[in-house]
């Protein structure tokens, strides 16, 4: 038995287990075992995520989302890394130094935005999907104009999208809570929380 390939193998199912048995990013981007330890051994940092949190509300219950300002610290097109990319309508992966963008976890789905060059406009990823593995954020979508590793970007949030998972998310709590009141011992198997919907999986005896 080869034990690397074992251990490698072991660990990348644990990966696609986190994300619902899909890859990183369902439509192409990969963060599998090996493009982890690569970002590793560059000594890439992880993404600090705390930004995700960074919201007010008005008395009315009306949300604000504030941009976010981040450093670009990898970019990924198919199964490798590049310093740079320029085709216009490519898909890439950008991971940054710290994001505001929530990444699917827990059942909740990933935010969706756009990531703008802070020295050009013309330059921009529209966000259609984010994951994370090992603490590092994949934020996917496809690029218009030029982009670069270490390039300062502006980070832009679907305020709309997020409201409506952020609604759900809470929902879930809601229902989970009423559920315990009327059958009393209730086990949460599973979740789904969409911007649109939601659904509640549990067991009761």
């Amino acid at each position: 038995i080869n034990m690397e390939e074992y251990e490698a193998a072991k660990e990348q199912a644990k990966l696609d287990s986190a994300g619902g048995g899909e890859k990183a990013c369902a439509q192409g981007i990969d963060l599998d075992v090996y493009a982890l330890d690569e970002l590793q051994k560059k000594g890439v940092p992880a993404t600090n995520d705390l930004g995700k949190y960074d919201y007010t509300a008005d008395s009315e219950g009306r949300y604000t989302l504030p941009e976010g300002q981040a450093k670009i610290v990898a970019i990924r097109v198919g199964d490798r890394f590049v310093d740079e990319v320029c085709e216009d309508g490519v898909l890439c992966g950008v991971i940054l130094d710290k994001t505001v963008f929530y990444a699917e976890s827990g059942g909740q789905q990933y935010d969706e935005g756009f990531i703008t060059s802070t020295a050009s406009d013309a330059c921009e990823v529209t966000v259609r999907n984010v994951q994370v593995r090992r603490g590092f954020v994949l934020h996917e979508g496809h690029l218009e104009g030029r982009l670069r590793v270490n390039d300062s970007v502006k980070l832009s949030v679907n305020a709309i999208r997020r409201e409506g998972l952020m609604k759900n998310h809470t929902a879930t709590h809601v229902l989970n809570f009423a559920l315990r009141q009327v059958l009393g011992e209730v086990d949460q198997k599973g979740s789904l929380v969409a911007p649109e919907k939601l659904r509640f999986d549990f067991t009761a005896k």
